[in-house]
């Protein structure tokens, strides 16, 4: 419970909050496209209470998202331009057969480059207004959702799809989110986030919260 608690606090900050980054703040991996997963690479996803999912890497950005017994695949599109912040790679509505009462995903995939760690755990506190004002502008209760929405897409941070679903990140910054929702049409969307954290453009360490034992990453040749 503790730990779902601190997700949600986390995750209604830099949603809510407009924890806006200037454009130069966000870098694209090593990686040619700003993603995160290379061939082979495999990142699970268990959390028994909610949805357990695993995400494999295929060839250039192909995906493979198994759950509940079955496995689909989709081709992420890289971004050519910067959208809410970082570039990467994304599908906006990928049409699958249906299963398990979902038969549509959106997923994004992308780095995020921090400019030093008080900035990072800045945007991961709800109750420090200081440290919001010194670095995004302004505090949570002073812009809504619906005015973030018509900020430029090259300065605003994205939102993590697991605020009411599945969130886990590891200490060294990778994170995982999930969920599932109803809708449109017949069946539902399956929402699938993985973001890679960085603080001038080196892994992080000790995020706070994190749960190792919630993601588990293995890497195997195609």
């Amino acid at each position: 419970m503790r730990h779902n608690q601190s997700l949600l606090i986390i995750l209604t900050c830099l949603i809510f909050s407009g924890c806006m980054f200037p454009a130069e703040e966000m870098v694209k991996s090593k990686h040619p496209d700003g993603t995160v997963m290379t061939e082979g690479m495999t990142i699970s996803i268990l959390i028994p209470d909610c949805l357990s999912l695993s995400i494999r890497a295929g060839n250039g950005l192909l995906r493979y998202y198994t759950w509940h017994g079955v496995t689909r695949s989709a081709e992420l599109t890289p971004r050519s331009k910067m959208w809410n912040g970082h570039y990467g790679a994304y599908t906006p509505g990928y049409e699958w057969p249906f299963y398990d009462g979902i038969n549509r995903l959106i997923a994004e995939e992308a780095v995020l480059n921090f400019r030093d760690y008080d900035h990072l755990l800045c945007a991961f506190s709800s109750e420090d207004d200081n440290c919001r004002i010194k670095y995004f502008g302004y505090t949570p209760g002073e812009i809504s959702i619906e005015d973030i929405k018509k900020m430029d897409f090259e300065n605003r941070l994205p939102s993590w799809f697991g605020l009411d679903g599945c969130t886990a990140y590891t200490d060294d910054g990778l994170l995982v989110s999930v969920k599932k929702a109803a809708g449109p049409g017949y069946g539902g969307t399956l929402y699938v986030t993985v973001f890679r954290l960085l603080v001038n453009s080196a892994p992080v360490t000790a995020l706070p919260g994190s749960d190792k034992e919630r993601l588990t990453i293995t890497y195997k040749s195609e």
